[in-house]
């Protein structure tokens, strides 16, 4: 059991939502949002309350507070004549006061500003085409149509592209002295932001139906623009700090038999 810490209460939040939307046809819809929530009682380190760098306390306690801001737009296409997408954007601004200096603020760990997501595909269904059917049946496709190239009984190919602003971090201090990094205390808190995130997807669906039985096989490139998205730093004892980026480009691939 965490004695130091089962006293904690849970977070605390007002919020307001104010939003429209819009409909057109049976296929297409819009929304926008603005948002306004105010946080209080949030739960932080002790040490995030003291001048102490060396100060690496396990204790939590209730006195972390800020605000989040934003607008959100939202457009979404439903499957019609084989096309469907989304498209979201959002701006915020999330804040909270520094508890070693009250009335100072700092943006929050999540305030990435921008976050852009557009997802698009087109679904078809070949089993009523002629040709397809004569192809089908050939021996050549019975073995080899596995092949990514070559239709199925439906076929669906979407792309996916996510963008969010830098995260924001507290860069630390090398002490040569110690042979240490740092947070010191005249540091402002997450003041310097990583590099945005950035990453494109492909995903490549096919299904073939043998009565009661369906066969799904999916083909699933990620990050295919190897984007060198970062995650975190490690920093060492000579002074050098690293960067450790999240996974590169990566090449996801199954299948599955549904009864």
């Amino acid at each position: 059991m965490d004695t130091a810490n089962y006293r904690l209460k849970s977070k605390y939040t007002d919020q307001m939502v104010m939003g429209l939307e819009k409909i057109w046809g049976d296929d297409l819809r819009g929304t926008v949002e603005a948002y306004y929530k105010m946080y209080r009682d949030v739960p932080i380190p002790l040490s995030m309350a003291s001048d102490d760098p060396n100060d690496f306390s396990s204790v939590f306690i209730n006195r972390g507070t800020g605000y989040a801001r934003g607008v959100e737009f939202f457009l979404q296409k439903k499957v019609k004549r084989n096309l469907w997408g989304t498209a979201s954007y959002s701006y915020s601004v999330s804040r909270a006061e520094d508890p070693r200096s009250p009335g100072l603020e700092y943006d929050w760990d999540f305030d990435y500003r921008h976050v852009l997501t557009l997802i698009a595909g087109y679904r078809r269904d070949f089993r009523e085409a002629g040709w397809f059917r004569t192809m089908r049946r050939s021996s050549w496709y019975k073995l080899a149509g596995w092949f990514p190239v070559l239709p199925a009984d439906e076929t669906e190919l979407s792309l996916k592209w996510r963008y969010l602003g830098g995260r924001p971090y507290t860069p630390e201090t090398y002490h040569p002295e110690w042979r240490r990094w740092t947070l010191d205390p005249c540091q402002p808190v997450n003041s310097a932001r990583m590099r945005p995130y950035d990453r494109f997807d492909l995903h490549l669906q096919r299904r073939w139906y043998f009565g009661r039985l369906d066969l799904l096989a999916y083909f699933d490139l990620q990050n295919v623009f190897n984007s060198k998205n970062e995650w975190m730093y490690l920093y060492d004892d000579d002074g050098t700090r690293e960067v450790v980026h999240q996974f590169s480009r990566m090449l996801v691939g199954g299948v599955v038999v549904e009864f």
